[in-house]
């Protein structure tokens, strides 16, 4: 992901997170590669799963929010920006 390869990382980042599957950072950066290309429900499933095993996880919450917006979800969107400020507040 660190090296804008998207769809290269998807399949590693399965494997590591079959490996680790409370791993939130994992979950996030599925999220961060599904996103990326375009697969915004897999992308959803990934941030919300990372933001479940860490709630203080900011920017999976802010990501969460920012895929329900492309999704046209703004009212739920606006509930995880909100999560996400509180979390990084804390």
């Amino acid at each position: 992901c660190r090296r804008a390869k998207y769809r290269d990382a998807i399949e590693p980042l399965r494997k590591g997170i079959a490996l680790a599957s409370d791993n939130a950072t994992g979950h996030y950066f599925m999220g961060e590669a599904l996103n990326q290309t375009d697969d915004l429900k897999g992308a959803l499933a990934a941030y919300q799963r990372a933001a479940e095993l860490e709630p203080d996880h900011w920017r999976a919450l802010k990501a969460v929010g920012m895929v329900l917006d492309r999704l046209a979800r703004s009212t739920e969107a606006a509930e995880y920006y909100r999560r996400s400020r509180d979390a990084q507040r804390a």
